[in-house]
């Protein structure tokens, strides 16, 4: 199930509400939040959606106000890092990115699992 990257886009100016529709339509539970140049800024989760909703945030509110403050990525397709990365921090996407912060791809724990799938078989 290989995900198209700019499906999975949102800019940091739109509401909660308009990532949660985002994810919903997707199959890795986040979106990736880019500002106006179109670099990426951070990943949004279901579970941040959940974490503020129990702050009691609007849903309106813009993802800039509160997108963590981090977020993990990569420079190149790099399986067995972004594996790593997925055990460690328990999510299920990595943006690739270049040296300007540009979206070029990312990697899902579904790509992983597909991997992993053709080595069995």
């Amino acid at each position: 199930m290989k995900s198209n990257p700019t499906d999975l886009l949102v800019y940091e100016g739109q509401t909660i509400l308009d990532t949660v529709r985002v994810i919903e339509a997707n199959f890795v539970r986040c979106a990736v939040v880019v500002n106006e140049e179109d670099k990426v800024v951070g990943v949004f989760s279901e579970g941040d959606v959940m974490r503020a909703l129990l702050r009691g945030v609007d849903m309106h509110v813009q993802l800039r106000q509160c997108l963590p403050g981090n977020f993990h990525y990569l420079q190149d397709k790099d399986y067995p890092a972004a594996l790593r990365l997925f055990q460690k921090k328990g999510i299920t996407l990595l943006p690739i990115l270049d040296d300007e912060f540009k979206l070029l791809d990312v990697i899902t724990v579904y790509d992983i699992w597909e991997r992993v799938k053709i080595q069995i078989d």
